[in-house]
């Protein structure tokens, strides 16, 4: 019903009379002038063909280039691995490409099935050892050479692409002072009369993490009247329905943002008040006019310099963009915070994994528990789908949980933030993972002991203590190959990148240009929020070391798995 419900108010969007066309174009416009192009023949700007070779041509920074570089070492080292699979089912037995993957069946039917995968796993072992010998050695040996070659390729890319960072330094060590200074006048004749080089600009990292709200809301305001776009009146349509004026209203309340930090005739006085109550944190920025004088001045001022009575004011070499710059969490952000921050983040990763396991698993586990096994008999088709949307779902939860945990810990530089969101997201999948793979052991635990299951010397599994032995069994080795295969296929590998396309770039493309075109209350900046294009960060490294993560644990199991 719900559902229903949102379907229509969207559909009712969708058809409604546009009241705001110009600024949806514009907006539409501004998104379209993000898009990366390239330059053809004539100088004239064109999108970049769908030939372009990302692992060679620098499209979106050194970053991009890596990342797709690292994308296709992944998709080549296992199709070698794959392909020495081959090899070895080929010339050395045929039960490798097999084992494992065997359904179960009547008790009979079973008995002879553990009988001979004990064997087979036994005869063969020597040739799943070397196999995984050849493999460890090679992704060793090969990380390192990979490394290299990527450590390379960046310093390659940042020597023939000058960006505004080869021009700018960090400034360390500055005095506490207040917003009535001038200090980004008085910073950069200090640094030019220290190091004689010419300063291009200055910025000062200010602690406003309590005003950042207004700060941007201040910031967004500038940039709308920049482009000359002022809020409209908002007339109602008469010739509307009553359900129809009151579904605008409700959008107007949930998508437009109110703008009441600073109003009235007193605006001015009211955000220098707050500029000057302000105080500077110990760190800022400084641009030169070329990138040697950037350095000379660099190895000059080292050691330090005099300002506004600190005398051990630092300049540094950084290898941050100003983009990645996030200046609300300077003035919050020392070593102990960040540590603190951290640990109660993985608390609330706990928590999280606590209520995936129990809103959207335990149902599941509960069926897969309780459903009849004799015979062979085996949960259907929808239940293994089911299990393929739980582990989105996880995934979902966790990515969302990571990401906002990865906000609030303060990171000063969005690099550190995205590093510390892809450990934080591969330590909660693997959480995930862990249950399911406890779950699964104690439910096939249950069941192979239900059905009767024996050893290869034919000691039931319920008189079996000791972990290691039952977990060897083929039974067990079987079951949890079974489920690590189903949680990696299609729930991981296939299944989120088929949807992500539609869930961050049409669904919100779609919803954004309803938004826009039907309320004239969104102008300038926030039109162009409104369609601007999902980031691309270092997630996608978290959802690919997943699933390299998972491929590895199906080495643990019987071979068939391992060529599957």
């Amino acid at each position: 019903l719900i559902f229903i419900l949102v379907l229509a108010w969207v559909v009712d969007m969708t058809v409604r009379p546009a009241t705001n066309q110009d600024t949806l174009e514009l907006a539409l416009a501004t998104r379209e002038r993000t898009k990366f192009r390239t330059f053809d023949d004539q100088a004239i700007p064109q999108l970049y063909p769908l030939t372009t070779n990302l692992l060679q041509e620098n499209v979106a920074g050194p970053g991009m280039t890596l990342h797709f570089n690292f994308m296709a070492a992944l998709i080549v080292w296992p199709a070698v691995v794959a392909l020495a699979w081959m090899l070895f089912a080929t010339f050395v037995d045929a039960d490798l490409w097999v084992l494992g993957t065997r359904k179960f069946g009547t008790p009979r039917h079973n008995c002879i099935l553990v009988a001979w995968g004990y064997e087979t796993q036994r005869r063969l072992m020597w040739a799943k050892v070397a196999f995984l010998w050849i493999v460890y050695l090679g992704t060793f040996f090969g990380s390192l050479a990979f490394a290299a070659f990527q450590l390379r390729k960046y310093r390659e890319l940042d020597r023939d692409n000058v960006t505004i960072k080869d021009y700018a330094a960090m400034v360390r060590g500055l005095p506490h002072l207040d917003g009535s200074k001038h200090v980004e006048v008085d910073l950069k004749a200090a640094i030019e009369n220290a190091s004689g080089e010419r300063v291009v600009g200055t910025s000062i990292c200010w602690d406003f993490k309590a005003h950042a709200s207004d700060v941007h809301e201040i910031l967004d305001d500038e940039l709308s009247d920049l482009i000359a776009e002022r809020m409209k009146p908002v007339v109602t349509r008469r010739d509307w329905s009553i359900v129809r004026r009151k579904l605008h209203a409700m959008e107007k309340a949930i998508f437009c943002k109110e703008r009441h930090a600073f109003e009235g005739p007193s605006k001015d006085d009211q955000i220098t008040a707050m500029l000057t109550g302000l105080h500077t944190c110990h760190a800022g920025f400084v641009v030169f006019e070329t990138e040697d004088a950037r350095m000379r001045a660099v190895k000059k001022l080292v050691r330090g310099f005099e300002f506004e009575g600190a005398g051990c004011v630092k300049l540094e070499s950084l290898d941050e963009e100003p983009s990645t710059v996030q200046w609300d969490n300077f003035g919050h952000s020392t070593s102990s915070e960040l540590t603190l921050r951290i640990i109660a983040g993985l608390g609330m990763i706990l928590l999280a994994c606590a209520f995936w396991a129990i809103v959207f698993y335990a149902p599941y586990a509960y069926y897969v528990l309780t459903f009849n096994y004799a015979n062979g008999r085996e949960p259907g088709m929808i239940v293994s789908m089911s299990f393929s949307m739980i582990v989105v779902a996880g995934n979902v939860i966790m990515y969302e949980v990571c990401a906002r945990i990865s906000d609030w810990v303060g990171f000063k530089f969005k690099d550190s933030r995205e590093a510390c969101y892809l450990i934080l997201y591969l330590i909660a999948c693997m959480l995930n993972v862990l249950l399911d793979m406890v779950t699964t052991y104690l439910v096939v635990e249950r069941i192979t002991e239900g059905l009767g299951f024996r050893t290869y010397f034919g000691t039931p599994l319920f008189r079996i203590d000791e972990f290691s032995i039952k977990f060897e069994t083929y039974g067990m080795q079987r079951a949890l190959a079974e489920n690590t295969y189903n949680y990696a296929w299609p729930s991981t590998f296939l299944i989120p990148f088929l949807i992500e396309p539609v869930v961050t770039i049409t669904i919100p493309w779609f919803l954004g240009k309803v938004v826009v075109r039907n309320h004239a209350e969104i102008q300038g900046r926030m039109a162009e929020e409104w369609l601007e294009m999902a980031p691309h960060d270092l997630g996608r490294y978290a959802d690919i070391l997943l699933n390299v993560i998972l491929g590895t644990l199906l080495f643990y199991f019987p071979g068939g798995y391992t060529w599957s």
